[in-house]
């Protein structure tokens, strides 16, 4: 009999950095015979983590028989943004080897910055505009966009580019998914009731960004 060790490993090509990354392992023998003690090892590269924070995979087989296939499904974890290249390794206890394929996963993260620009000064009765843009300037996309602009008291009239929900004392735009190097802008306008300063800040937050 000559029992043969094939090894396949599957990762996605491409990850969010808040984002678990799925891997899946099958080992099979692909010969004559049972091979016994099989284990898979894979060595992670800086960056890359299992779910409990070790830099290694190692899962043991046990015994397969001519033609059996053993499958494992594991969950990383990335603590920076990167490409990670790397490959597993299934042995037996009776020497056998086999390699699988390299797998390459790119992980990225969008990061937002928003602006919020209008006049310093203004006459009371008159209106105040402001322009809000929301640029993704991460590498990965940002999904789920939300602008927020909170709406400062003692004003009235307000007015909002089409999309704005009116939520309690904010209003809320949904932006959909911005790719990196992508900006929206919204504005919105609203009229002071006495004079003084009028404080208005604006916020953006997306799926996996800060």
């Amino acid at each position: 009999v000559e029992p043969a060790l094939e090894l396949t490993k599957v990762v996605p090509g491409e990850a969010l950095l808040c984002e678990p990354i799925p891997v899946e392992f099958v080992v099979t023998n692909t010969g004559t015979g049972a091979t016994e003690n099989v284990q898979i090892v894979d060595t992670l590269p800086a960056g890359l983590q299992t779910a409990d924070g070790k830099d290694k995979i190692v899962l043991d087989a046990g015994t397969l028989a001519a033609g059996e296939s053993r499958r494992f499904s594991v969950k990383l974890r990335a603590t920076k943004t990167g490409v990670y290249v790397n490959k597993a390794v299934a042995s037996s206890a009776t020497g056998l080897r086999a390699e699988s394929q390299a797998t390459l996963t790119n992980v990225r993260q969008p990061i937002l910055a928003v602006t919020k620009s209008g006049p310093t000064r203004q006459y009371l009765g008159r209106s105040v505009a402001y322009e809000i843009t929301v640029l993704n300037k991460g590498d990965g996309p940002a999904q789920n966009t939300i602008v927020e602009d909170i709406i400062p008291p003692g004003v009235v009239s307000i007015e909002a580019t089409t999309g704005a929900q009116f939520s309690t004392s904010k209003l809320v735009w949904e932006l959909g998914t911005l790719e990196p190097n992508m900006s929206k802008t919204v504005r919105v306008s609203y009229t002071p009731t006495k004079d003084g300063d009028v404080v208005a800040t604006a916020s953006a937050s997306a799926y996996c960004a800060e």
